[in-house]
């Protein structure tokens, strides 16, 4: 970081600071002087801190966010004066999204709201310009989002295998909340014990299955479920990136079927959906009378384990047979 981006830094801090202390007086004074009489102090005081603290923390988020987007406007009307710079600027909000350093990549900064680490990682000068940076221009289709996703699987950006699994799950997320139905042929692992007791498992190519949902649906908080609307065909994903045992779900009510799918890359993948709690909340929210396991994997996976005895697995290479995934076919990793 550079020593005029930590002045900024410091600098808004203290303004942002003032904000809030000054808000936080101006609530308790309105809410003080509009309590009842009759109420107690010390309810008075609960009341008070509870409100004000949420509609300080508004108020400031609203505040907040207008000054980043005029700024960013201003940048954009200024500074953006060719469709190269506006692709530069738009690489670089991509690469702070999916969190990952910039080698050779050609990039523009609004240094009023980004700067470069010296680990090569895109990082916003305070957390809130980074959601409303992305929420402003990050269209998944956009031919930048699509370039940035095509390098990472052509291997063209060098990353970790963590980091690449990550994009690849954003990748998944981005591709399936532009459609309303999914079509695949997934594989069934089964196995049975020999006269010596020992598993021979077998790998067989299922019939086409189709997924299809009318809304899209989010697990907020980890594992609450309370908020699901469980009538309805619906996508479900978790907001948490670390989400246990399961990357998405696919609900469909008429069958009461609950289909859960976890994507890695990993030669080895861990199988923990049987017994797992989740999968006990999942029951007792929907009362699901099936449901089935899907892997999205590499060639190379290793599915000669008990624990992957009847569930399902799709390997990239077929996914990237589906339309929907072209961009799968450059999957070299």
């Amino acid at each position: 970081m550079t020593k005029y981006s930590r002045l900024l830094i410091n600098l808004n801090i203290r303004i942002e600071l003032k904000y809030i202390l000054d808000e936080q007086k101006k609530q308790q004074n309105q809410q003080s002087q509009s309590q009842s009489q009759s109420q107690s102090q010390s309810q008075v005081q609960e009341l008070t801190q509870g409100s004000t603290f949420n509609n300080v923390l508004t108020s400031y988020k609203s505040w907040r966010k207008s000054l980043i987007t005029q700024q960013d406007n201003y940048f954009s009307k200024e500074f953006l004066t060719t469709d190269i710079l506006h692709k530069d600027y738009r690489r670089a909000i991509v690469f702070i999204q999916h969190n990952v350093p910039v080698t050779n990549e050609s990039i523009f900064l609004n240094q009023q709201l980004l700067y470069k680490s010296q680990e090569d990682l895109i990082l916003p000068l305070f957390p809130l310009a980074r959601d409303i940076l992305i929420m402003r221009y990050m269209t998944p289709t956009h031919l930048v989002v699509q370039e940035f996703y095509q390098s990472v699987f052509s291997k063209k950006i060098s990353l970790t295998k963590d980091a690449v699994g990550r994009i690849l799950e954003k990748y998944l997320f981005d591709t399936l909340l532009e459609h309303n139905l999914l079509q695949v042929q997934p594989s069934l692992v089964t196995g049975t014990d020999d006269r010596k007791g020992v598993t021979c498992y077998e790998f067989t190519l299922c019939s086409q299955v189709v997924f299809a949902w009318d809304i899209v649906q989010y697990i907020v908080a980890q594992n609450d479920l309370s908020q699901i609307d469980w009538s309805k065909p619906s996508l479900i994903i978790p907001r948490a990136s670390n989400y246990k045992v399961a990357d998405w779900f696919f609900w469909n009510p008429s069958s009461k079927t609950l289909s859960a799918f976890q994507v890695t890359i990993g030669s080895k993948p861990a199988s923990k959906w049987a017994e797992s709690g989740l999968r006990t909340q999942f029951q007792n929210s929907c009362h699901f009378t099936k449901d089935i396991f899907v892997w999205i994997v590499k060639n190379d996976f290793d599915y000669n384990q008990k624990h992957f005895i009847n569930q399902y697995f799709i390997t990239i290479p077929e996914l990237a047979n589906n339309r929907m995934f072209d961009l799968l076919k450059q999957f070299t990793v």
